[in-house]
């Protein structure tokens, strides 16, 4: 079950979605996601320091 977080400011009103599958930030004045980062496209490399996304 994915966790939602809303937060409204002055900028508009998101809501960060989290899962076990993707994590993303929607806007429901845009309806459409901001960005989305999904589990099959974005990898941590442990070669990296600090674990930097590739």
């Amino acid at each position: 079950m994915p966790v939602q977080l809303e937060v409204e400011s002055s900028m508009g009103r998101y809501i960060l979605i989290a899962s076990t599958a993707s994590i993303g930030l929607y806007s429901s004045d845009e309806n459409k996601f901001v960005w989305r980062i999904n589990v099959l496209t974005v990898s941590s490399d442990p070669s990296m320091p600090n674990g930097e996304l590739n």
